[in-house]
């Protein structure tokens, strides 16, 4: 990496920056890839396609019988991808009744692969925390965390999820639209009955936004609560899977004890009883226990129950053996 005059970098160190993003710095999946492009590229294309679809009057008419504008249709075409469906602006031509069909298939799929992307990102975040969590073990480390550490995702959660709702509520109460003489107008109560039914996807439809700002907002914030919505039921599920998948035991029951002692000799050793907890967690297969087990015996050359450097020269000195072979001679 060079840098030029002023500390700025050179065309090198841009390179290289531009690399990290795609590969990462360790070689692993950056910022952006291939399916991330693809799947950018199919956003940009179902956007561009409904928003030319339905602000034309043969597809889509609004209240007048006239085509919708840009607002109404990405107000459209925010209940189509959160699906929320209000039911204040529907196709009625059979023309723009066969567009939604479709349009409404190919949304799942880009809403699909959206919520793919959010699910590897938590699935490599609980990763790498599990990662520095065995990292710390290994190292002799305490591994004790508090309440507000252990259920860290699910405050965070809580916390966006309730935003949203909250800021929905405070622009459906207040907004009023001076130029044309209309307010949004809602009680506390309805505006909180309105948040929740939108931002969770359910769209009764017997409360929809009256102004035109209305509807915008509604387009944009109902996707970004969709989001915190999902992301509340994946943290909740989280912290669910957690508590059933704590790996301590203050006791045995006498049918555990018998499912722990493998060899029934009345006694349950290390090895039995770490794999009964693997097991019985679902951190591991017994499956992957047994050729673990079966790999082990395979290195133990002479069953002594340990590994050591003349058992690992022997399996060597014999795959060795059954490699070479004596070629043979030619029949003269």
């Amino acid at each position: 990496t060079s840098v030029g005059p002023g500390g700025h970098c050179s065309s090198q160190c841009w390179c290289a920056s531009s690399v990290n993003l795609v590969s990462g710095p360790n070689g692993e999946a950056g910022l952006f890839n291939k399916e991330r492009f693809i799947m950018a590229g199919g956003t940009v294309l179902w956007v561009v396609v409904g928003l030319c679809a339905y602000t034309s009057a043969a597809v889509v008419n609004d209240a007048e019988g006239g085509s919708l504008t840009y607002c109404q249709a990405i107000y459209l075409m925010s209940q189509i991808i959160t699906t929320t469906g209000y039911g204040d602006i529907t196709p009625k031509s059979e023309l723009g009744m066969l567009f939604s069909t479709f349009y409404i298939l190919v949304s799942a799929l880009v809403f699909s692969g959206i919520l793919m992307e959010l699910i590897d990102y938590v699935v490599d975040k609980q990763q790498s925390q599990v990662d520095n969590a065995l990292s710390q073990m290994l190292d002799g480390q305490e591994v004790s965390q508090s309440f507000l550490q252990r259920h860290t995702n699910l405050l965070m959660a809580s916390l966006f999820f309730g935003l949203s709702a909250l800021v929905w509520m405070f622009f459906f109460m207040f907004y009023c639209d001076e130029e044309a003489g209309i307010c949004e107008g809602l009680t506390l109560v309805q505006a909180f009955y309105f948040a929740i039914v939108t931002l969770c996807g359910v769209g009764f439809g017997d409360i929809v936004p009256r102004t035109q700002a209305g509807e915008l907002f509604a387009a944009g914030v109902s996707v970004v609560g969709i989001v915190t919505y999902l992301n509340l039921v994946g943290a909740i599920s989280d912290c669910m899977l957690k508590a059933k998948k704590s790996a301590h035991l203050s006791s045995l029951s006498e049918s555990q004890f018998t499912a722990a002692d493998l060899s029934n000799d009345g006694t349950v050793d290390l090895y039995e009883f770490t794999r009964f907890i693997l097991t019985k967690f679902n951190m591991v297969s017994a499956e992957v226990l047994d050729e673990i087990k079966h790999n082990f015996s395979e290195l133990d050359a002479n069953g002594s129950g340990d590994i050591t450097l003349e058992d690992i020269s022997d399996m060597l000195q014999h795959k060795s053996r059954g490699k070479t072979k004596v070629s043979p001679k030619p029949v003269p």
